[in-house]
């Protein structure tokens, strides 16, 4: 919805989503859960932090093209 309707949100909601992961694993670094390794997760986490992260600085750029 924020793609389509509202362009000027996008970074805005990709700093946000950045914001909640961090805050997230804030929580559990202070109050951790016992656990037995790494699940399989962790590293879809990682892979969608790094889309939230190319996704902030591609929505941070001036763009050169025809921009409404």
């Amino acid at each position: 919805l924020v793609l389509v309707r509202y362009r000027s949100l996008v970074a805005f909601t990709f700093l946000v989503l950045l914001v909640e992961h961090v805050a997230r694993r804030v929580v559990f670094w202070v109050l951790p859960l016992p656990r037995a390794g790494h699940a399989p997760g962790w590293f879809i986490n990682m892979a969608l932090v790094v889309v939230m992260v190319v996704g902030l600085v591609l929505a941070l750029r001036r763009g050169q093209g025809n921009r409404p």
